[in-house]
């Protein structure tokens, strides 16, 4: 059995995993199977790595917290219009969007 990490890296790895549910929760609003899915990805995950290592740790916790910002930065939720071309559906995604 690894030995157990210090408490302040298990609170650190609790904001992590929230952090990644707050984007998802945000992404996804409006689409609930895409939402579950990323859920229990994530979910998946920590569970995949709950018994790493302390030293690991950091590294992992580090790349939940760069998935969130990819997840935020990077990926649109979009929709079929009635032209036929995809847009965005959240409203702070259309105000974003550069005109062509």
């Amino acid at each position: 059995m690894p030995p157990s990490a210090p408490p302040q890296l298990g609170a650190t790895t609790a904001r992590a995993y929230r952090e990644l549910l707050k984007v998802q929760r945000t992404l996804f609003r409006g689409d609930a199977p895409a939402r579950t899915a990323a859920h229990l990805e994530t979910r998946d995950q920590f569970l995949r790595h709950a018994n790493a290592s302390p030293s690991e740790t950091p590294l992992l916790i580090q790349d939940a917290y760069n998935t969130a910002g990819f997840l935020h930065e990077n990926v649109a939720q979009t929709v079929l219009n009635d032209t036929g071309n995809y847009g965005a559906c959240h409203p702070l995604l259309t105000s974003r969007l550069v005109p062509y």
